[in-house]
């Protein structure tokens, strides 16, 4: 249990870190709208995204976000992802492959609820793994196996720069064309609104996880408080500083998706939140 929560809180600075160098960057332009911490639901289709950024000519970057503080990922000429830690190597599932799911599903959710607006040209989506700064990462030869779609998140903004630039010089027909797609900055606003309408919170189930039956909870169930880390694990948790809230106050964000992103936060942090984004 306690190793579980220490990969939910380094995973969950890497989400927190990159959504940082991301609002920099984007939330104040009307020409970009950015989401955090998606997870978007239709029917037996649920998808967990990290990062979404949509442009006005409906490109869609749908960034996943990975942190292995201190070791060294490294991507093989196959494509395969190791992580090296204590001279000690792993196999991880590919990121990029995880990603490309991601895409499929959010592509059939929003074909399904219909919100996307109607221009000649389709969506364009981009697939990018974000890795966090604290992680080194060793990169195959790029004629074997290509790997710019993953990059520090702390860079993405300089490679998103490039792809505009390259693209502006290889695609300038196909650039002019697509200028029909447009959309103007109310629609992108009410997309993105849209999308956070669709946002439905999660909570992991942790019994399950680790295989705690009915039998053991009625049986075994202790008398004494239980500990700050169990506290963490089963209750509610402020997205920004981490300590236990009480099911009110998470109860208090979740009906308010559009001003929190659906995520809880503690009395403090809810005002602080809110002097930062009126």
């Amino acid at each position: 249990m306690r190793n579980e929560l220490y990969r939910f809180r380094s995973g969950n600075k890497g989400e927190r870190d990159t959504a940082y160098y991301l609002d920099v960057r984007f939330r104040d332009t009307s020409n970009w709208i950015v989401l955090h911490d998606l997870r978007l639901t239709n029917g037996t289709d649920v998808v967990q995204i990290d990062h979404l950024l949509i442009n006005r000519v409906m490109e869609f970057f749908v960034l996943e976000t990975k942190r292995f503080q201190g070791k060294t990922l490294r991507i093989t000429e196959e494509g395969e992802f190791l992580l090296e830690e204590n001279e000690q190597v792993r196999s991880l599932p590919s990121p990029l492959a995880q990603n490309d799911r991601h895409i499929t599903i959010l592509k059939r959710i929003l074909q399904a609820q219909q919100i996307l607006p109607k221009k000649l040209f389709s969506p364009v989506f981009y697939n990018y793994v974000l890795i966090h700064p604290d992680t080194r990462i060793e990169r195959p030869d790029s004629q074997r196996f290509s790997t710019q779609n993953l990059c520090k998140s702390d860079l993405f903004y300089q490679e998103i720069n490039r792809l505009l630039q390259l693209n502006a010089f290889t695609n300038f027909f196909h650039n002019v064309a697509r200028l029909h797609s447009v959309v103007g900055k109310d629609t992108l606003q009410n997309l993105g609104q849209a999308i956070l309408r669709l946002h439905q919170p999660g909570r992991p189930d942790y019994k399950k996880q680790f295989g705690i039956t009915p039998e053991e909870i009625s049986s075994g169930a202790p008398t004494s408080k239980p500990s700050p880390a169990a506290q963490e694990i089963e209750g509610f948790f402020c997205f920004h500083c981490k300590e236990s809230i009480s099911p009110e106050e998470a109860r208090f964000c979740f009906k308010r998706k559009e001003r929190f992103q659906g995520r809880p936060y503690c009395r403090k942090h809810q005002q602080e939140f809110s002097v930062r984004h009126e």
